[in-house]
Parts: C-alpha cells; structure tokens; sequence
C-alpha cells in the first residue's frame, strides 16, 4: 500500500493531462501510485500508455466528476488521496516529500492541506491559515487539489456526495472538519499550481453551488453564529469593490509574496 495516491479523474484532457503526469512521476519521493480515471475520452486518451508501473490507467462510465472521484477512491491503494485536475501539477519535485515528512511528524492528523499558486487571481497565490477557525470556515474553504486527506476519512463519509456537480468538495472539508473533529496540520509551503477556470466558474453554477453549501451552513453552525458570519461576509463583499479592488490589491499581494518566503524558510526549520 503506497502512502499517496495522487487521483487524476478526466475526460476529454488533451494536452492538460502532459503537465499533471509529468508533474507526478518527477516526485523525488516515490511511495505513491498515480491513477488516472479517465470517463470514456474520444480524443485519444484512452490510447495513451506509460511505462511506470506506478500509473494505473482506468476508463469507465460516470455520472459526473464527484461519482468519477467517489469510483476513483473505490480503487485507490494509498493511505493519503490528493486529487490532482488535469492542468494542475505539483510546482516541484519536493511536494509529496515535504507531506510526508510531515505527516511523520503529526501522525495522529488525517488532513494535510498546502498552499496553492493561482495565476488567475490578482495575489497570485493562496495561503492558508495554521489554525482554520469557524468564522474562517464559513466563509472561505481550501483547493481541494491542496488536500491530503486520508483515504479511510474518505471512506467513511462515503466519498463526495453527488446531489450536484459542484461544491461536493466543500460540503465534505465543513463535515470533516466540523462534524468529524479530524485533526489537520498546514504545510506552510505552495505546492500545487492550480490552472483555474472550467465549469465551477459558470455564474449559474456558481450560484447553485453557493446555495447548496449555505443549507450545510445553516445545519452546522448555530443561528447566532450564521447570522454574524453572514453579516461579516457580507460587510466585506460590499466593500471589497470600492477598496481592495482598487487599492489595496497591490499591497495584498506584496504581503502574501512576503508570507510564501517565510513559509519556506519555517517550513525548512521546523519540520
């Protein structure tokens, strides 16, 4: 049983899929599998082959990206899942290195979660906190090509749910972390270069996305909690437009290139 399995699940990737292999097997640490769930491609995937025998390359029907992950965890070895888009790719040889050296120092934590590069936001990158407080959960949620969650936490939730074809993945962090009281530990470094864009970015799904994660909002926090949190969120929407968009970007992404380096640097001493 390998310690990662890095899940790709796709159709159709063309060329996206070159970077997120090629990305994988360039790991300097070498315990895990790369499995490839491919949902019937007619662009000459599904003739691609590799030669490492640590990719495994299956090709089934699914009834969308969640049931593909969901089949993809019913096949996955490894004792840590991170689930990687075709187009998304580690941003060194180091990344599964440094999970694992600290995933040895915290072993009673199930959920890892890194930092990620997004070229199309005006930071650029996103970092996340050490400690991911309520209020913090309530308004924002973490990449989920950043995690590395346990396979059995997966298992017992029963992988994503599949009521929709988008926010399964923040519906399950609000349950695991909420819920489940698993315990997590930030690996202060960016590690995933995250390509952006596809269908979750539709308004319209957007919206329906937003709708459904707010029901789990409502069931997990209690009404005094919902109702600050909201207004909050709301305070901030608002104002975001008329200062941070104008102004204070620059200053935001001068901060978090700031923080990266620090990152690096504890990242080095501490673990």
């Amino acid at each position: 049983m390998p310690l990662f399995s890095i899940i790709t699940v796709c159709l159709n990737p063309g060329s996206d899929l070159d970077p997120t292999v090629d990305s994988v097997l360039s790991q300097e640490f070498k315990d895990y599998e790369l499995l490839l769930k491919d949902g019937g491609s007619t662009d000459g995937t599904q003739n691609r082959t590799w030669s490492d025998p640590r990719v495994r390359f299956i090709s089934s029907p699914d009834k969308g990206i969640f049931d593909a992950m969901n089949q993809a965890l019913g096949l996955a070895r490894g004792d840590f899942v991170c689930f990687s888009n075709a187009g998304d790719y580690f941003v060194d040889a180091k990344v599964l290195g440094d999970v694992a050296r600290i995933a040895k120092a915290n072993e009673g934590a199930d959920f890892f979660y890194a930092d990620v590069r997004k070229p199309e936001s005006r930071a650029g990158v996103e970092l996340y906190p050490d400690r991911l407080s309520r209020s913090f959960l309530f308004s924002h949620t973490i990449c989920h090509q950043c995690w590395f969650l346990k396979r059995s936490v997966y298992l017992a939730y029963h992988g994503f749910e599949t009521a929709h074809t988008d926010a399964a993945d923040c519906r399950l962090l609000l349950r695991v972390l909420l819920q489940g009281g698993v315990k997590y530990k930030h690996l202060p470094r960016i590690a995933i270069h995250y390509k952006g864009g596809g269908s979750s970015t539709v308004p319209e799904r957007l919206e329906r996305s937003r709708q459904w994660v707010d029901e789990l909002r409502r069931e997990l926090f209690s009404p005094l909690e919902y109702r600050a949190f909201t207004l909050m969120w709301k305070s901030w929407t608002t104002a975001k437009p008329l200062i941070y968009d104008r102004f204070l970007w620059w200053f935001w992404k001068r901060i978090q290139e700031y923080r990266s380096r620090r990152n690096h640097a504890r990242l080095n001493t501490d673990y």
